[in-house]
C-alpha cells in the first residue's frame, strides 16, 4: 500500500486540491479506497492473510 500511495497521491493531489477539496479529506478517501481494494477481489490480500492465520 505505501508504494501505491507514493505513486497515486502526487498525481491526484494537485488535481483535487486546486478546486478546493481539503487535503485531509482527500487523504482519508484515498486510504479508505485502498482498504476496500485490499479486502475485495481480485486482489484480496487480507483474505490470504486471514486464511493463513486460521
Amino acid at each position: 500500500m505505501p508504494a501505491a500511495i507514493v505513486i497515486i497521491v502526487p498525481i491526484l493531489e494537485p488535481i483535487m486540491v486546486n478546486p478546493g477539496i481539503d487535503p485531509i479529506h482527500l487523504g482519508a478517501v484515498i486510504v479508505v479506497d485502498f482498504v476496500i481494494g485490499y479486502i475485495t477481489a481480485p486482489f484480496g490480500y487480507n483474505l490470504f492473510v486471514i486464511k493463513t492465520i486460521t
